[in-house]
């Protein structure tokens, strides 16, 4: 089961980036269609779930705010100028999800599909 806590969308702090842009080529078209990618990061805390979704996920945020002011071509697309995060708080088994062990991956995928049917269509996703 996934409890989704936040999901936002997350850009280079304002006025921090030139506006920089290249233009497309020929080669640049079988890209267009790719789906998003999905990143699943796991996190275990020991904190309760009010401070984390109080103090950490900000902290979170701007830190990736920043690193994005630093890596300003990760920042976006062509469909988004920011990247989608979302904290989820699952209650599967963090140390089989987590683990260096083989798994299925149909695991994974239903916990993106639960996320995914619950929010709209954000890409890198963390768990808490």
């Amino acid at each position: 089961m996934v409890n989704v806590l936040e999901h936002c969308r997350i850009a280079p702090p304002p006025g921090s980036v030139d506006d920089s842009s290249l233009p497309l080529t020929f080669f640049d078209i079988p890209w267009l269609n790719f789906p998003f990618l999905k990143l699943l990061f796991f996190y275990e805390s020991s904190h309760s779930e009010a401070y984390f979704v109080e103090t950490i996920i900000p902290r979170l945020k701007h830190s990736l705010s920043l690193t994005l002011k630093l890596f300003f071509p990760f920042s976006g697309n062509l469909r988004f100028p920011s990247v989608s995060l979302v904290f989820a708080k699952c209650s599967s088994d963090f140390n089989h999800l987590s683990g260096n062990h083989q798994r299925h991956n149909t695991v994974f995928h239903s916990l993106a599909a639960q996320i995914s049917s619950t929010s709209t269509k954000f890409g890198p996703l963390s768990l808490y």
